[in-house]
C-alpha cells in the first residue's frame, strides 16, 4: 500500500476504536465538584495515583490534627467526611 493509504487506514482504524483513559478525580472540602487531577492509560495507573494523592492528604490531616488539639483535646475529624477520591472511565472524543 501507498504511504497516504496506510495513513487513511490508520485514521479509520483510530477512529473505530474506542479510546479510554481513567481520569483520577479529586474534590476538596471547600468545592461542590470533581476535578480531575490526572489521566491514566488503565485504570489501575489511575487507583495508585489516587491512593498516593489521598496518603499524602492523610499526612497533612494527621499534622493538622496534631496542632488543633493543642487547643481542642478531643477534636475528632475524619478527612473522608469532607474530601472525595474517585476513578472514572472516559472516552475521548474527537
Amino acid at each position: 500500500l501507498k504511504r497516504n493509504t496506510k495513513c487513511i487506514l490508520i485514521k479509520l482504524i483510530l477512529k473505530w476504536k474506542k479510546m479510554i483513559v481513567y481520569a483520577f478525580k479529586y474534590s476538596p472540602d471547600y468545592e461542590s465538584g470533581y476535578y480531575v487531577v490526572s489521566l491514566h492509560k488503565t485504570q489501575k495507573g489511575a487507583e495508585i495515583a489516587m491512593l498516593f494523592h489521598k496518603n499524602e492528604r492523610l499526612k497533612e490531616h494527621e499534622e493538622y490534627l496534631v496542632y488543633i488539639r493543642k487547643d481542642i483535646p478531643n477534636y475528632k475529624q475524619d478527612l473522608e467526611d469532607y474530601e472525595k477520591w474517585s476513578v472514572e472511565e472516559c472516552e475521548i472524543l474527537e
